[in-house]
């Protein structure tokens, strides 16, 4: 895996790493807009994975789905400021490349950070607004530990020894809030590829088993999902940190693409399903809405 800055897809299948040199920007690859559906199927095809689940098939899957909107007045220069502004402890990034498009996103969740040694990771699952006063639920507690048992058992699969709090803390993400496990561990002396290799993807973006999640995942979803659930960051064997990418969109003029997933257990309801890919779709929307009524 190259060093550097790097962005990858769902599956690590493509690799890219940008370089420091600028060159005029046009585009050479013909960019396919995403397809985006309707409520009503995405009910449709949630209550089909709720079966799959029930049937004991697989225990979690993420199921995620495109929203499209028309933004006037869009500006990705002074959207990314907006972005960075209202949302300091995300990584908040945007690229325009002739291969991969325009993409901006905010994502809230880290993947792996290393420094001399030191390894730390995230288990982020569980999502609601960030004024909600009501106590997070069993099917929401379920589905943060599903993420923090898998990435225990995949750190331990390579003999390292990892050491996480004992309850989830809440962390704050712009409207939202999750449920947040930090994990630590001693590197010694593994290679960062190799753990990013064990790591990514969690459940959190995937689901358990990962191998079945991901036939569901490529069977159901109307979309491909290019960059998002990827890794994105810098990759370097000293000093690394890699978010996965989430809360972003891609665009094409002033119509932006929206990649937004939810976690279902065969406790789901789609109908919730949706309102959480909603409410996770305001982490953009709020910012892009600012800046139009400021025109």
């Amino acid at each position: 895996m190259a060093n550097g800055f790097i962005i990858s897809d769902f599956l690590k299948e493509n690799i890219y790493q940008f370089s420091e040199r600028e060159t005029p920007f046009s585009f050479e690859k013909k960019q396919l807009k995403p397809t985006s559906i309707s409520k009503d199927e995405y009910l449709r095809v949630g209550s089909e994975v709720l079966q799959l689940l029930k049937k004991k098939e697989v225990e979690k899957v993420v199921f995620s789905r495109v929203k499209f909107i028309e933004q006037p007045f869009f500006d990705l220069c002074k959207a990314f400021e907006m972005l960075e502004k209202n949302y300091p402890t995300a990584f908040v990034y945007c690229f325009q490349d002739t291969a991969l498009g325009t993409w901006l996103g905010a994502s809230p969740e880290k993947l792996l950070s290393v420094e001399n040694e030191k390894a730390q990771t995230v288990s982020l699952a569980g999502t609601r607004e960030k004024a909600s006063k009501k106590p997070w639920t069993k099917k929401e507690c379920r589905e943060q530990m599903i993420v923090t048992e898998f990435i225990s058992k995949q750190l331990f699969s390579m003999g390292l020894s990892c050491i996480y709090t004992d309850f989830p803390e809440e962390e704050f993400a712009g409207p939202l809030r999750h449920l947040k496990t930090e994990i630590s561990f001693d590197l010694q002396h593994r290679n960062v590829s190799d753990v990013l290799g064990v790591l990514h993807p969690t459940p959190a973006v995937c689901g358990v088993p990962k191998n079945k999640a991901i036939e569901i995942i490529k069977t159901t979803e109307a979309h491909d999902r290019e960059l998002y659930s990827g890794l994105i960051g810098v990759l370097d064997e000293k000093k690394t940190c890699l978010y996965v990418n989430l809360r972003c969109s891609k665009w094409f003029g002033n119509e932006g693409f929206l990649f937004l997933g939810g976690g279902y257990t065969d406790e789901s309801v789609p109908e919730k399903e949706w309102e959480e890919t909603e409410n996770k779709s305001k982490t953009l929307l709020n910012v892009l809405q600012t800046i139009s009524f400021g025109q």
